[in-house]
């Protein structure tokens, strides 16, 4: 009897196996996760452009070429090569700035930078000498931007300063 009863227990629990996995399942649906798509600038867009300069000590307007960068549209690096001529005198200014551009208000980024640079002018002597700026820069399209700066200029030799104020243009690539 005994080994009925075990033969029995046996067969009960290989068939219940074996029914438990005849039960249907539900049918298994893919989640339905999208992936976020991310817009993101480049992280350094190089520009070229140009600026007409006013300086107070000279009374005198000159024009400006720079070639630079923005960096993750906070940092932006240029270098400049200004030229003026006067009936008194002829200045040639080569210069690197770095600017901080602040948050972007509309299409409006204000911006402060300082540079360093060596000037050539003649009958007057050549120095290097240090600059300190402001400005603002307007985003026109996503090709073009145009700004007007303020700029110090002061030499380290003749302590002589002048103040620059500029209206510029650029062009990203």
């Amino acid at each position: 009897m005994l080994q009925l009863i075990t033969a029995l227990a046996i067969s009960l629990l290989g068939t219940t196996s074996a029914l438990a996995s005849d039960i249907p399942r539900p049918p298994s649906r893919p989640l339905n996760i999208t992936t976020p798509v991310i817009v993101s600038q480049p992280s350094f867009i190089p520009y070229v452009g140009g600026e007409l300069n006013y300086s107070s000590f000279y009374n005198s307007f000159s024009g400006n070429v720079n070639v630079g960068g923005t960096y993750r549209n906070f940092l932006s690096t240029e270098l400049n090569y200004d030229f003026s001529r006067t009936p008194t005198r002829v200045s040639h200014m080569g210069s690197g700035m770095t600017w901080l551009n602040g948050p972007q208000l509309y299409k409006i980024t204000p911006q402060i930078g300082a540079g360093l640079g060596y000037r050539w002018r003649t009958g007057e002597g050549n120095e290097a000498f240090y600059t300190l700026g402001a400005g603002v820069k307007l985003e026109l399209t996503q090709a073009v931007d145009v700004n007007v700066r303020y700029r110090f200029v002061e030499g380290f030799r003749t302590r002589q300063h002048d103040h620059l104020v500029t209206a510029g243009f650029s062009f990203k690539f």
